[in-house]
């Protein structure tokens, strides 16, 4: 077995950085995250990862290295944060972690890689 990877670090590949980021979204209580296709019928901006938490609707965007949110992203989470969602970019899973942890800061045992 590798070593454990560094919560800290941007991953390089994008879709290792979706595989870990769901298996662990998908470990928290009180969660259901799914990933988003892409494909002729998509809406243009939608996150990565779509999902509730803790009765809160939530949208993740992925981001590998220097990679930044499109103008059409921003626009995507900037609705989401109008409905009262939470969405927001990562680049590490400390990022996914440490923004959850804003709507259940009572389930700090939950956010361990």
């Amino acid at each position: 077995m590798g070593a454990k990877r560094d919560p800290k670090k941007p991953w390089p590949k994008h879709g290792a950085f979706l595989k870990a980021a769901l298996l662990y979204l998908n470990k928290l209580t009180n969660a259901y995250f799914f990933p988003v296709s892409q494909g002729p019928y998509s809406r243009k901006g939608i996150s990565d990862i779509i999902g509730c938490y803790c009765g809160r609707f939530v949208a993740i965007e992925l981001k590998t290295a220097r990679d930044r949110a499109t103008p059409l992203q921003e626009a995507f989470q900037a609705r989401c944060h109008l409905a009262d969602g939470l969405a927001f970019v990562a680049w590490t899973m400390d990022d996914i972690s440490n923004r959850l942890k804003t709507l259940a800061p009572d389930n700090e045992e939950h956010f361990n890689f």
